[in-house]
């Protein structure tokens, strides 16, 4: 181990697999994550170029801002339902085909 490297993330409760310990908020910023990368995502397929460039901005941007505000400029409004409900529509979809495979 090299002195001052940090390890903490071997610690953490998915690392380790102990559900039970699990914090709330890290189950919280997964789902967000998740809900406005597919967001990001929808709006290059369905965009193109604009999205692109949009996306490429907020890239750029790092933490001049906010997240939400961040997401904003880059075309997803996390603080409407639309991103997370079209996030749990792919998830649900997602379970669907692996069901209908197994």
């Amino acid at each position: 181990m090299i002195a001052g490297e940090n390890h903490g993330w071997r610690r953490h409760p998915p690392v380790n697999g102990n559900p039970k310990n699990l914090p709330r908020q890290y189950v919280y910023k997964y789902a967000t994550g998740y809900s406005a990368a597919s967001a990001l995502s929808r709006s290059i397929l369905a965009h193109g170029s604009p999205a692109v460039a949009r996306y490429l901005d907020f890239l750029k941007s790092g933490d001049a801002d906010y997240p939400l505000n961040l997401l904003r400029v880059a075309g997803v409004d996390m603080a409407s339902p639309g991103p997370v409900q079209a996030g749990l529509d792919l998830f649900a979809s997602l379970v669907e085909r692996m069901e209908a495979l197994l």
